[in-house]
């Protein structure tokens, strides 16, 4: 499978989460596919580790094209219950690591965040109530957020 080709190493704490972020990663994508493939394509267009896929893939501009298709997928979507918001947390993880590639991804977190604010504000319990995996995706996106304004 694709995902055992990636290497996503550089992009997590210790090896030792290696394994529960990819499964993580899995159980999304099987659960949530119509609203995360196209995100997760144009994330693995940079992330295979095989430079002649990855000029195949930046050639047919297939990253640019399934993000694209991802922003608009995040922009019609909309938050009514943790399954929504947890989807929309791994949606903008993808998206955000996709960006990160080609440019600030700055717009991406702000929006995403903004959604997750105005849940969080109707429910304080929701924090508690997204699980471990929620909580890695929200708290990667609140640090690529303020890395981002720190640089810029």
């Amino acid at each position: 499978m694709l995902h055992k080709e990636i290497s996503v190493d550089k992009y997590l704490i210790g090896p030792s989460f290696r394994d529960r972020h990819l499964q993580s990663f899995v159980d999304h994508l099987k659960a949530e596919m119509p609203h995360v493939k196209d995100a997760f394509i144009a994330c693995a267009s940079h992330l295979t580790g095989n430079e002649s896929l990855e000029q195949v893939a930046q050639g047919q501009s297939i990253g640019y094209r399934r993000a694209a298709a991802a922003i608009a997928s995040l922009r019609i979507s909309s938050i009514h219950s943790e399954n929504d918001l947890s989807m929309m947390l791994i949606l903008g993880v993808a998206i955000s690591t996709f960006t990160l590639h080609h440019s600030s991804c700055l717009p991406v977190c702000k929006y995403i965040l903004g959604l997750v604010s105005s849940m969080y504000e109707k429910d304080y319990t929701l924090l508690e109530r997204l699980g471990g995996d929620g909580m890695a995706f929200l708290l990667c996106l609140l640090g690529t957020e303020i890395e981002d304004c720190l640089v810029s």
